[in-house]
């Protein structure tokens, strides 16, 4: 029996998190907090049940089970709290419960996962045992349609970026649908211009003069177990706009950032690891072009079982790892936390279980999964 087609390797590394908290009242104890790594899931060659050729997203349900999209494989895989495989549902094509290239995936309650298929202009719908319920059509242009999530309790919101390839801008729509794909409702529209090449620079000067509020680089957004709808419209400032279920800016969380230059080291770094995974999927490297030589204010939101926001962050006292503001669930900022991990992203946090994608140094990924605990 060869060892490598074992399903998983459970890792047992333990893992602190710095707190530091804010005056309001506390959604933690005063104990220090522990991650415990559980385990990871993936392996670069093997038992093909784990091996991944490009995570597209994924998602976890109410009893820990998690959907894994492989965007470039057509399918999703399930797999158990406990980080076994269950099955594979999807596969390439245009027919009923088939992909041309899916590209996010959302778990609705009493129904089972929905998948966003941009080529196909449809949303699709599998029960939790991955057997096809039914479909419908978005709105065109589709192929523009880059996220969706579920919203309140019969709705999906969909995420549009279309550009104006004439004046070098680009448009955010959030389009509204109900579970069957009617009420088609635009909730909101944002838009904006593209950043122009000093955006790319290493100089210095130039990087001091740049006016890194005034471009968008990135729409991070989740939504809460209310329906407000949290948006990030610009990497580089520190600022989340709250928008109401009905589509109505409703407030903004917003903070001093100072604007960190990465040394040439972490660019190069950076470089490597796409470069290496762009051999593995296309047989090319990506190469400089497009790799931002300046940290983000935000690098990702998303919102706890108990509607905390955590915000990914940078700052200049910051050494390592992964670092995250946590505000409670009426926007009070409450704590700092350091993971003393890297290259994970897409996080979601599920029944005090905290999960991403995960992307090794020949630039392969893996879903992680940690248990969030308070020390004794």
């Amino acid at each position: 029996m060869k060892s490598k087609r074992k399903n998983l390797t459970l890792l047992l590394i333990f893992f602190q998190i710095i707190i530091n908290y804010g005056a309001s009242a506390l959604p933690f104890s005063n104990k220090m907090i522990v991650i415990q790594k559980s385990y990871k899931i993936g392996q670069q060659e093997g038992d093909d049940n784990y091996v991944f050729a490009l995570i597209g997203d994924f998602d976890v349900d109410n009893e820990g089970n998690i959907y894994v999209l492989d965007s470039k494989n057509y399918h999703v895989k399930k797999f158990s709290d406990a980080g076994k495989y269950i099955t594979t549902f999807g596969r390439e094509g245009k027919g009923p419960g088939e992909f041309s290239y899916p590209t996010a995936i959302t778990v609705i309650d009493n129904i089972g996962v929905a998948v966003l298929d941009p080529p196909l202009s449809r949303i699709t719908f599998f029960n939790f045992k991955g057997q096809y319920i039914k479909d419908f059509k978005i709105k065109q242009p589709s192929l523009y349609a880059e996220d969706f999530s579920r919203f309140l309790t019969s709705n999906i919101l969909v995420k549009y970026k279309i550009p104006n390839y004439k004046n070098n801008s680009s448009t955010i729509c959030f389009m509204q649908y109900d579970i069957d794909g009617k009420a088609e409702k635009e909730l909101i529209k944002i838009e904006r211009d593209a950043p122009p090449k000093a955006y790319y620079t290493m100089n210095k000067d130039v990087l001091k003069k740049f006016d890194y509020k005034k471009w968008d680089f990135a729409y991070y957004w989740c939504i809460n177990s209310k329906g407000y709808i949290f948006i990030v419209e610009r990497k580089y400032v520190y600022e989340i706009i709250i928008f109401s279920p009905d589509g109505k800016l409703h407030t903004t969380i917003s903070r001093q950032f100072e604007i960190i230059t990465k040394t040439e080291a972490e660019v190069a770094q950076e470089i490597e690891l796409i470069d290496l995974q762009s051999l593995r999927l296309f047989g090319t490297k990506f190469g400089e072009t497009g790799i931002p030589k300046i940290k983000p204010a935000i690098a990702n939101i998303f919102l706890d079982d108990l509607d905390r926001l955590w915000v990914e962050t940078n700052n200049k006292n910051h050494s390592g790892g992964i670092l995250f503001d946590i505000y409670d669930d009426k926007n009070n900022y409450i704590a700092e936390v350091n993971l003393s991990e890297k290259n994970i992203s897409r996080f979601k946090i599920k029944n005090d279980n905290f999960y991403g994608i995960q992307k090794d140094e020949l630039g392969a990924q893996y879903i992680v999964k940690f248990k969030i605990m308070e020390e004794e």
